[in-house]
């Protein structure tokens, strides 16, 4: 054997059933946390308002907004102000 070389290493392929992964176990361990906890369920179905609640709440917020004032026209005042550099540099 050549000096410098390691020691032969040998590799083996994993075997098919090493290929097989095991089921993926989910506990919920929120279901075991008491009322009075801090934590915070945000998809808890029993606290989850119905479709017909959403849209109550949301026409209830959109008639309590004030309307939207749509906004003045520029326009003049932007003519305006054009014309007043016009004179100033001219």
């Amino acid at each position: 054997m050549p000096t410098g070389c390691g020691p032969r290493m040998s590799w083996s392929l994993p075997t098919p059933t090493a290929l097989i992964p095991e089921p993926l176990l989910l506990d919920d361990i929120l279901a075991e946390i008491g009322t009075d906890s801090r934590v915070i369920r945000l998809f808890d179905r029993r606290s989850m308002p119905t479709a017909g609640q959403l849209q109550s709440r949301i026409a209830n917020h959109l008639d309590a907004a004030s309307p939207v004032e749509a906004p003045a026209d520029a326009a003049q005042a932007l003519s305006d102000a054009l014309a007043e550099l016009r004179r100033s540099l001219g």
